[in-house]
């Protein structure tokens, strides 16, 4: 049997997601599972995998069991999931300061949102705990989310 995923595993998932890749977790070999459209077009195929490169064999078996069995395996949380502008709101009603408070809110509306409140982060020295507070609340969403489907993880 694999390691226990971690709670930072399932962030790296949700930080490297892309368009053309799906990732999920492997109920069964508890192990997460990164497939690209490509990687199920050839399992699709039922082409003759023994013909690819090693690596490429190994994701279109992977494809090949997803498609066999999809009951085996779990979409990990989407980006949305994770709602970093409500996370940016909650960081600004926790602040105390309230010159902080007026930055941090006057960089919270209109355009390039999120650029604006991380210079501004940046700006008044507030970085460390701004990133602190972000990754406390995804990894919450990473806990709930393994929770919710019975998936056994490490912190």
């Amino acid at each position: 049997m694999s390691e226990k995923i971690t709670l930072e595993d399932i962030l790296e998932v949700q930080e490297m997601e892309m368009e053309e890749m799906t990732s999920y977790y492997n109920i069964i070999s508890q192990c997460m599972v990164v497939l690209s459209k490509d990687d199920m077009e050839i399992a699709k195929s039922n082409g003759d995998t023994m013909k690819l490169e090693s690596w490429k064999r190994e994701t279109a078996e992977q494809a090949k069991d997803f498609l066999e069995n999809p009951n085996n395996y779990i979409n990990f949380p989407k980006q949305e999931e994770y709602n970093e502008y409500v996370i940016m709101e909650d960081f600004i009603k926790q602040c105390n300061n309230e010159d902080l408070l007026k930055k941090l809110n006057i960089n919270l509306s209109g355009e390039e949102a999120f650029r604006k409140f991380k210079d501004t982060v940046y700006d008044i020295g507030l970085v460390d705990e701004w990133y602190y507070f972000r990754d406390e609340r995804c990894l919450e969403v990473a806990r709930k989310w393994c929770e919710t489907n019975g998936v056994d993880y490490e912190k």
